[in-house]
């Protein structure tokens, strides 16, 4: 049985998974690289099933004629005067197949079709009865492995060292061009979502981020698994479905951060949680909200009993984090909770910067409050030792506190807790 080793692009999975179900139906042996990990064992063991097969299919496309590693499997088969198969899984042009091809016809495999199916096994049936050319004696040198492009820059996204607007921008743009380059747009974004949990990352870098996050999102969705020949025997929508489909997508909201999200969407664009289906149609968590003292809100589901645990629980995890925490009762009512970093607090003479968190229990609901603002020590209030009038804060915004991202993480380390109201 002839040995058969798919040289493709995982941009193009979904056609791959047709052409792979198409050759096991016609009982051949079929090889191809699934895993994601690279490195030098992964090479290795990819050039010995290049070896070893009898046929090399070259999934010929937009994507894998810039893939790197593509290229280098492909060139290792003709040097090793392996029978190869160059196959056109989309419109790209026939005349770009790369050097060492341009005497070998190009097979179409567009349509994922039966006829496509047959003129492929035609081919198949054509270079397996044509006569063997041993490869050469000593064998050619193994291509080096290619560097992963997103593992090149890993080390890059998970330095510990502050990165510089200008630096975190060449990182986003380094991440983004891998789409461009024939890159997975699996891998491009999970390290954009690495590069978002980053601490230090700026808020504009942020916005960009998301952005781009929403698009290839919507590509995943769009290309997710389907193939031409799905759609050629799908089973005609109901009037139901068709009337569905000309309304507004529905969001899906993430269980942990809160984030809305396209209906299409798998992973938030967020924090990358696995979004889950079921929760489509629901009613929208509470989002964080602009408060009118410049600070951000959002209520959670609490019975009155584990209020003052669940704050008690926040103080405790604050302080492990390395943060100082004073707990006070504002004149309003609730509770008010004081964040500085260790050491702060008495960093300027009689006043420092820190985040207000408040609390207000409302029957079974607590609405939690985010918020800089200038407080005084007792020190500088002299008798009225620890007492701040809330609505009388200085605001300072919270802008600072938002470049290490502690209002969201305080928002999601209670979201694990609680459910949004």
């Amino acid at each position: 049985m002839a040995q058969i080793f798919i040289s493709y692009s995982r941009q193009n999975e979904g056609v791959i998974k047709t052409l792979v179900k198409d050759l096991k139906v016609a009982k051949k042996e079929v090889w191809l690289d699934e895993a994601l990990n690279g490195g030098q064992p992964w090479w290795d063991q990819i050039l010995e099933k290049i070896r070893c097969c009898d046929i090399f299919i070259f999934a010929f496309s937009h994507d894998s004629r810039k893939s790197e590693a593509c290229k280098r499997e492909l060139g290792y088969a003709i040097t090793l005067n392996k029978k190869v198969l160059p196959l056109r899984v989309d419109d790209v042009n026939p005349n770009l197949l790369p050097h060492g091809m341009s005497a070998i016809q190009c097979t179409d495999y567009l349509e994922q079709d039966k006829n496509s199916a047959l003129a492929m096994m035609a081919e198949i049936a054509a270079l397996s009865a044509s006569a063997f050319v041993p490869p050469p004696d000593p064998l050619p040198p193994e291509p080096a492995v290619p560097l992963s492009y997103l593992g090149v820059i890993k080390d890059d996204v998970e330095t510990g060292k502050m990165l510089s607007r200008d630096e975190q921008y060449a990182l986003f743009y380094k991440i983004k061009s891998g789409v461009s380059e024939g890159h997975s747009l699996v891998e491009v974004r999970d390290y954009l979502l690495m590069l978002k949990q980053r601490e230090d990352l700026l808020a504009n870098v942020a916005e960009e981020v998301d952005a781009f996050l929403a698009s290839i999102e919507n590509e995943l969705a769009q290309g997710q698994g389907h193939s031409k020949r799905d759609e050629n025997f799908a089973t005609p929508p109901s009037s139901q479905q068709s009337k569905s489909k000309t309304e507004k997508t529905v969001d899906i909201y993430c269980s942990k951060c809160g984030k809305g999200n396209s209906a299409v969407s798998k992973f938030c664009g967020n924090c990358g949680n696995l979004l889950h289906s079921e929760t489509a149609g629901h009613t929208a968590p509470t989002h964080e909200k602009e408060t009118e003292r410049g600070g951000k809100s959002r209520r959670f589901v609490c019975p009155e009993q584990e209020y003052h645990r669940v704050i008690e629980d926040l103080n405790v995890w604050l302080e492990g984090q390395n943060y100082s925490c004073q707990r006070l009762t504002p004149e309003g009512g609730g509770v008010l909770l004081q964040v500085a970093q260790k050491g702060a607090w008495r960093k300027f003479v009689g006043m420092a910067t820190a985040l207000n968190i408040l609390f207000h229990q409302e029957d079974n609901t607590v609405t939690v409050e985010i918020g800089a603002g200038k407080w005084l020590d007792k020190t500088a209030v002299g008798t009225v030792s620890l007492f701040i009038l809330w609505p009388l804060a200085v605001t300072a915004g919270i802008g600072a506190w938002q470049q290490i991202k502690l209002p969201d993480k305080i928002f999601d380390y209670l979201g694990d807790r609680l459910v949004c109201a």
